[in-house]
């Protein structure tokens, strides 16, 4: 008969409908869960990042120490140097240079001033190139605290992003289950 007929083509269209929606839905959600895939994958990048910079930022904050301590050692066996060799120097000089015996006497006692400015002027030089490797590690702390900083905040900013895409591939999923069960009714 035509209702049985009409009926019929309405039940194929329904059910038509019904498998056009669980598609477009399971289609959806394979989507979706690509997206939170990637979005997993660039956020357990960040952590690592911001690990390495950790690591980084606790090996110069020890480096760091170590480098102040290494400066005031050599400053103080400097000065120690300076008051035992040097006290009232230019009468020190002198007393050498007056009491030496013979030329060849004052010559060697010279040398030996020199010998010991020279010492002295490589102690600086060194003290001087720990100074700037201090400040270089001091400003690579820096940088590195700015960076962690940075890496930080992105993750914080990830996190909620892959929260709502959970959330909306278990609406979804939740969704595709209750077509599914409709279909099977129908």
């Amino acid at each position: 008969s035509a209702l049985a007929s009409e009926e019929y083509k309405r039940a194929l269209a329904a059910y038509n409908q019904t498998k056009a929606d669980i598609a477009a839905a399971e289609e959806l959600k394979i989507s979706l869960d690509k997206e939170i895939f990637a979005k997993e994958a660039e956020i357990e990048k960040t952590q690592s990042l911001l690990t390495t910079y950790n690591e980084q930022l606790a090996y110069y904050s020890v480096a760091v120490v170590e480098k102040q301590t290494e400066i005031d050692d050599r400053w103080r066996v400097f000065l120690d140097r300076v008051r035992i060799n040097y006290e009232d120097s230019f009468t020190s000089y002198l007393e050498i240079v007056l009491s030496s015996d013979s030329f060849s006497d004052l010559l060697y006692r010279v040398d030996i001033i020199a010998s010991l400015l020279e010492y002295d002027k490589h102690v600086l030089a060194a003290l001087d190139t720990a100074k700037k490797d201090l400040t270089a590690m001091q400003t690579e702390y820096q940088r590195l605290q700015f960076k962690a900083q940075e890496t930080l905040n992105t993750l914080m900013e990830q996190l909620p992003v892959l929260e709502d895409k959970r959330a909306e591939s278990a609406r979804l999923l939740a969704e595709l289950d209750e077509k599914v069960l409709q279909a099977m009714r129908n």
